[in-house]
């Protein structure tokens, strides 16, 4: 037997040159599809020397492991790139740009300008695309479709997606920049989606619009949703003067929402009364779903025009949400919207910073029947304004809509104007610290909280609201729940004993 070894050594070898062999072949086998619609039609097949002139004929391309489509840089076509087939794990299928110049430009015709339908595998990237319009009609951007089954590792990145002109409408097969939508009988959905480095500017109506779930009901946040879109991760895009909403993610389990920017929302935001139907929109918030991470995001400028307006939104119908380590700028609805929920539900809003906005905390009675605040923890923030108050669906009052019900703790509320209004925020209200403003709940401070620096603040300079060694907000606050690791710097918590009261826990005592 030790004789025949190395015979089946070798055969074993072979054997595997042989299959890493077959999988190169097919790798290098891989079609290469060319696209110039400013190209001579004649010959068309595709090639870099007679490529497709028309996105009619690009779309005829069956995405397959490996395969490119390349669209030439510094051209424009007209019309729709919708695009089905698959790469593979090991070879996805990419769609790009050729050349050296500006972004290939689609301009959309229809409803999408680029449509993804049961891709998985697929990378779609360095573009550009707008869809005109008279907002009468559904428009989009880029649309990505799960119907009937799971879509798994799509990546949408670095394109430039501006002036799509669509409706007002939200929620499937909304319009917007980039919208993905699930669907089929409870069993479309997303696996490991990414949308990253994406600039979207002046749109109508969504930034970016995730339904991750084709139906059912959802579970609470300790549960299995293995209808839900999972492994969605949308980071660093920049959205700007958007009609509606900035980013929302729908029907999602365990969606992470990181280093986005959203700039100038709600411009088309209509009040309660309105005859045409209310339109209430905010910056980045969650809705029919789990496990949301928020972190690390920046939203500024969104409008009230009489509904939301505001930066970030707790709303009913999700659990397990974390908002943390943001920033709030110059939101006429205010920092945060919070829902009342009649269903059980948990949400954590820690270490985010709040400067200028209308208001701290704008509520709202968003189940039927009114539910509480109950569940929703909110420590740990640094919120300065001129009047930072409360309101009861985007009007000042002193107390958020019925009964707190929510805890607030370890939070500096620093009025920067004439001394504010103030707000009710017992009974499970405690170590928090008030600038310019009344005390509320038990072992309140008042007093300055003794920023470095006097502002003005912007959120490119958030570190001048650190505290001065001198600062009475340094460990005077209650000890931070174990959930939160770090502080908005990173700094990290020490749990166990008193905490620095505000977003910094850069100094203890």
């Amino acid at each position: 037997m030790a004789g025949r070894r190395p015979h089946l050594l070798s055969a074993a070898l072979a054997a595997a040159l042989a299959v890493l062999a077959v999988a190169a072949a097919s790798a290098t086998a891989a079609p290469v599809d060319y696209v110039d619609c400013q190209a001579s039609p004649t010959g068309a097949d595709g090639s870099r020397a007679h490529p497709w002139t028309t996105l009619a004929d690009a779309s005829s391309v069956h995405l397959k492991p490996g395969s490119k489509l390349l669209l030439r840089s510094g051209t424009e076509c007209e019309g729709t790139l919708d695009l089905a087939g698959h790469g593979s794990k090991s070879h996805p299928a990419l769609v790009t740009s050729y050349e050296k110049g500006p972004r290939p430009l689609i301009v959309g015709t229809d409803e999408d300008g680029i449509r993804l339908f049961n891709t998985d595998y697929t990378t779609l990237e360095r573009l550009a695309i707008t869809n005109p319009g008279d907002h009468a009609a559904r428009k989009r951007g880029i649309h990505l479709l799960a119907v009937g089954e799971t879509v798994t590792g799509v990546t949408v990145s670095d394109n430039r997606i501006h002036d799509v002109d669509g409706n007002l409408d939200k929620d499937g097969g909304g319009s917007g920049g980039i919208q993905v939508d699930s669907e089929g009988e409870g069993l479309g959905r997303f696996q490991r989606l990414v949308i990253a480095d994406n600039r979207i500017g002046n749109v109508s109506r969504s930034g970016i619009f995730v339904v991750g779930v084709a139906g059912g009901e959802r579970p609470r946040a300790s549960e299995l949703w293995p209808e839900a879109s999972s492994g969605v991760r949308i980071r660093r895009n920049h959205v700007h003067d958007v009609a509606g909403d900035g980013i929302v993610t729908l029907g999602t389990d365990g969606a992470l929402i990181r280093h986005n920017s959203v700039n100038h929302g709600n411009l088309a935001g209509r009040p309660l009364g309105d005859p045409q139907g209310m339109i209430c929109n905010a910056g980045i918030w969650a809705f029919h779903a789990n496990n949301t991470v928020i972190e690390h995001n920046g939203v500024s400028r969104m409008e009230f025009n009489g509904c939301d307006g505001s930066g970030y939104d707790i709303d009913y119908d999700q659990d397990g949400t974390v908002v943390q380590g943001n920033t709030s700028f110059k939101n006429e609805g205010g920092f945060m919207l919070l829902c009342t929920d009649d269903q059980p539900r948990t949400a954590d809003v820690r270490f985010n910073v709040s400067i200028d906005d209308g208001y701290s905390f704008n509520s709202s009675p968003c189940s039927r029947p009114a539910g509480t605040y109950d569940g929703i923890r909110i420590y740990n923030n640094t919120i300065v304004g001129p009047d930072p108050g409360v309101a009861i669906l985007g009007y000042p009052n002193t107390q958020l809509y019925g009964p707190p019900s929510l805890t607030f703790f370890n939070n500096i509320l620093a009025a920067t104007g004439d001394a504010g209004r103030g707000f009710t925020c017992e009974p499970d209200c405690h170590d928090n610290l008030f600038s310019n403003l009344p005390p509320a709940g038990t072992d309140a401070i008042t007093g300055s909280p003794r920023f470095r620096s006097k502002g003005p603040f912007y959120p490119a300079t958030v570190g001048f609201l650190a505290l001065k060694s001198t600062s009475p907000a340094i460990g005077a606050g209650a000890p931070i729940p174990r959930s939160a690791t770090t502080d908005y710097f990173g700094n990290p918590i020490k749990h166990g004993r008193p905490a620095t009261i505000g977003f910094w826990q850069g100094l203890r005592r």
